[in-house]
């Protein structure tokens, strides 16, 4: 009996044809690929939204208990006149709150001077809050009655998301803010593992079936191959097996 070989590529002539089941199979793995990826990027982007929320919400309840203590620092400083301990007090409870690295606090005056800043990132430093723009927004709506809120603001090379209230005592606005860049890292890290993860699922699942389809299909081309064999011994009057070999084809289908 004569083996056929299995070949992915089909040929008439001298011209390898593509076969439909595997146009089909490379177009259905696509598909999946697609609905993963888009699926899982829409299940990050509201999950990062949800972060968002509860990062504020964290922010806000840091802030009051930073408003607190620079109310009770300054009537400390009243008696005291030690700026620098209220200072080195106030930031030991913003330090305290902060869970990213380049998270930030500060003190801001009217016109753009830092009474205090400190941050995680202990090379970073402040001499200056420099997006006049939003200043000037928060100064304009203490003239309204706003006195605190959310704020966005830029640096130099970055940009921040927070909360702020301003400080009547000190005649400052308190700034609690988180870098956008650490949940930028964040949501790369996690497009990265899902990236992995998802082609690293298809391609098991892709192997499996292709293996499946490998071991079905080379055991009905042999069947076939015996068929054919046993219709030629029909021929020359030997066919007492071919009936057997039906049978057995019509189980494997």
């Amino acid at each position: 009996m004569s083996q056929t070989k299995f070949r992915v590529f089909q040929r008439v002539g001298k011209t390898k044809i593509i076969p439909i089941g595997l146009k089909i199979l490379l177009i259905f793995i696509c598909l999946i690929l697609l609905s993963n990826f888009a699926t899982n990027i829409i299940t990050i982007q509201l999950s990062q939204n949800q972060i968002i929320k509860l990062n504020n919400q964290v922010m806000v309840e840091q802030l009051k208990e930073l408003y607190n203590s620079s109310s009770n620092q300054y009537q400390i400083y009243t008696y005291s006149n030690n700026i620098e301990e209220c200072e080195t007090s106030l930031k030991q409870v913003a330090k305290s709150g902060f869970t990213n690295p380049n998270s930030i606090a500060l003190a801001v005056k009217k016109d753009g001077t830092i009474d205090f800043y400190v941050s995680n990132n202990e090379l970073s430093v402040w001499d200056e809050f420099i997006d006049s723009t939003t200043l000037q927004k928060i100064t304009s709506d203490t003239v309204n009655g706003i006195y605190e809120g959310s704020i966005s603001f830029k640096t130099a090379e970055e940009e921040y998301f927070g909360v702020y209230k301003f400080q009547d005592d000190w005649d400052y606005f308190l700034i609690r803010a988180e870098n956008r860049s650490d949940l930028d890292d964040n949501n790369k890290s996690l497009y990265l593992f899902m990236f992995i993860f998802v082609i690293a699922l298809t391609t098991v699942f892709v192997i499996i079936g292709i293996g499946i389809v490998l071991i079905q299909t080379s055991t009905t081309m042999s069947l076939l191959e015996t068929i054919k064999n046993n219709k030629m011994e029909c021929i020359t009057g030997t066919c007492s097996d071919y009936k057997k070999v039906l049978e057995t084809l019509n189980e494997n289908v």
